[in-house]
């Protein structure tokens, strides 16, 4: 059984790596949409409306859901605008995906934040004569998203944990590689018990880190 670990741990790896990979480009994306929502909300009541009800939308839908829209009715739609075959590339739906429900979720942690915020701040900013958008950029956004922290470690654990439904499009990451393993060496528990750990691992080194990061 050793012996099965070891040949297969480069697989682990790689899997390991894949799952970051889009959890971490996710989360890039993810933050922007955040940010990009809460800027247009925060300004206009009329975006505001607009907004809270798009975000509303994508939270409510289930994220399967949201996956196969934009991998297969996505291809569809752009290849019907082109007038040629176009396939959406599989690891770029998966990231946009889990950035879209990411970002619709820190847009509501964003925003709690903004709408919480004491007066002073802007006000003082104001009696300087700093602009809206240097205030915003400035003084607001730093604060909210520093306020903000707790709630988005949470959000990034969460997902760490739905990348595993990329591989439902063909786009690889640790279930899938894990799952092809068990397929060649008939040992599911062995391997599930091994995916638990990593995923365990992976969860509780972020949860640290996460703490540190809140604690500057």
């Amino acid at each position: 059984m050793l012996n099965l670990i070891i040949e297969y741990a480069p697989a682990f790896l790689t899997g390991i790596l894949e799952t970051l990979a889009i959890a971490i480009v996710a989360l890039i994306e993810g933050l922007l949409i955040g940010i990009s929502l809460t800027t247009c909300s925060a300004y206009s009541h009329s975006m505001h409306l607009i907004v809270r009800c798009f975000s509303n939308v994508i939270i409510f839908l289930p994220e399967l859901f949201i996956l196969f829209l934009i991998y297969f009715a996505g291809t569809e739609i752009i290849s019907a605008f082109l007038h040629q075959t176009v396939e959406i590339n599989a690891f770029m739906a998966s990231t946009f995906t889990l950035a879209l429900v990411f970002g619709c979720y820190a847009y509501k942690i964003f925003y709690s934040n903004f709408i919480n915020m004491p007066g002073g701040e802007k006000e003082a900013a104001k009696i300087l004569g700093l602009s809206e958008k240097y205030i915003w950029r400035k003084i607001l956004l730093p604060s909210i998203f520093q306020k903000s922290l707790p709630g988005l470690g949470n959000l990034w654990l969460i997902l760490l944990k739905e990348t595993s439904i990329v591989s439902l499009i063909g786009a690889t990451e640790l279930l899938s590689r894990i799952q092809f393993i068990i397929v060649h060496t008939q040992q599911p528990f062995i391997f599930y018990s091994i995916t638990a750990i990593l995923y365990f691992t992976l969860s509780n080194l972020s949860e640290n880190g996460l703490k540190r990061l809140v604690k500057i």
